[in-house]
């Protein structure tokens, strides 16, 4: 119930990649760039519910990290954001935050 209110970091590990778009996301998304309907929103946080209080709870429950950063960079910067694992051939090459860079800001 508080439309202006949004957290960062939220994500178990050192993965400072998955707390920049997290932050991009919620600036986007308070300065109306981005916008989500109320069912996208009510949706996210349902899914978010169930991964606090399935049991027994997942010591990672966003297992993966190049799966989740592309997730959030399509929310960030439309569908043609960088994909780190789209043919298969980059499996085992290491992940970089760098990758998941607007082309312009």
């Amino acid at each position: 119930e508080l439309p202006n209110l949004g957290f960062c970091g939220m994500y178990r590990g050192p993965y400072f990649g998955i707390m920049e778009l997290q932050a991009r996301l919620v600036a986007g998304h308070l300065s109306g760039r981005i916008r989500f309907g109320e069912n996208e929103l009510r949706e996210a946080l349902d899914i978010s519910d169930g991964i606090r209080s399935c049991a027994p709870r997942a010591q990672f429950p966003h297992f993966d990290y190049p799966g989740h950063m592309d997730e959030l960079a399509q929310l960030c910067f439309g569908p043609s954001s960088p994909k780190y694992n789209v043919d298969k051939s980059d499996i085992g090459e290491m992940v970089s935050p760098a990758f998941y860079q607007p082309d312009e800001e």
